[in-house]
């Protein structure tokens, strides 16, 4: 994730990227137990999770996610946490379990008080242009992490 665009959230979000690449739901919740994160506040929470748990059943991701959801809202409680969705993945995994991401997207848009941020739509990758994705067809692109950004910048100042 490119840090510029990470700062080019609003300067009060005091934005701060506290993900580690290839982690699943349970490395997070792990993670996030650490005392080092208890002295911690924040105000406003973004999560993008749940690709590198898309070969597992959706209902225990989402489970998964729910336990995150609520061990960030009793650490910090913030006035507000963005749920980006698991964005869609155009390798032969992703074609295996792309069933999977949509049931997931479905069950984590569902979650109360929790703002959705649906970005798939947003992100293509056809046999002609695939610039959003980097070569792997998994990974997000200058053009794909810039495209993330606008929805994510937009709905959080909604």
């Amino acid at each position: 994730m490119p840090s510029d665009l990470l700062s080019s959230l609003p300067a009060t979000y005091g934005a701060v990227r506290l993900g580690v690449s290839g982690d699943r739901t349970q490395n997070v919740l792990w993670r996030l137990q650490d005392e080092a994160f208890r002295n911690r506040r924040y105000d406003t929470v973004l999560i993008l999770l749940g690709t590198n748990n898309i070969g597992n059943d959706a209902c225990a991701v989402a489970e998964g996610y729910t336990r995150i959801l609520n061990y960030i809202k009793g650490l910090w409680q913030p006035k507000a946490i963005y749920a980006v969705s698991v964005l869609p993945r155009f390798d032969d995994f992703g074609k295996k379990y792309g069933g999977n991401i949509v049931a997931l997207n479905r069950l984590i848009s569902g979650l109360n008080n929790v703002k959705f941020i649906d970005v798939g739509e947003r992100l293509s990758c056809g046999e002609a242009d695939c610039s959003d994705y980097q070569a792997d067809r998994i990974h997000l692109s200058r053009k794909g992490y810039e495209k993330l950004f606008d929805v994510i910048r937009k709905t959080m100042t909604e």
